[in-house]
């Protein structure tokens, strides 16, 4: 494999690890007006979902998700506590932070 192939493959794993972007239904490939969302939680397995779709673990979101404006439901799930569940809306070049902290289910 050429240098290209490894930068392509290493350019490819970077967005996988990042979350890649979101985009709206019918939206186009530009991604200059997307927001940047932070996920915080000390329950670094938990997993991030929007709009029903699996993300990743909030471990593996260390740069962010990008994500084209609109607005979304967040949710943060893990199977020894309760769903966090948020309605999130994104701006155009917005920065949020978004702390979550997980109650613990007893059941």
């Amino acid at each position: 494999m050429g240098i290209k192939g490894k930068l392509l493959g290493l350019c490819l794993v970077f967005m996988i690890a990042c979350g890649g972007a979101l985009q709206p239904p019918g939206s186009t490939d530009n991604h200059a007006d997307d927001g940047i969302v932070f996920v915080i939680s000390a329950i670094k397995d938990a997993e991030v979902w929007i709009d029903g779709k699996k993300i990743n673990r909030i471990r593996r979101l260390g740069g962010g998700l990008q994500i084209a404006p609109g607005a979304y439901r967040l949710e943060v799930r893990h199977p020894d506590y309760f769903t966090f569940y948020l309605k999130l809306l994104v701006k155009k070049n917005d920065r949020q932070r978004i702390e979550v902290t997980l109650a613990k289910n007893l059941s």
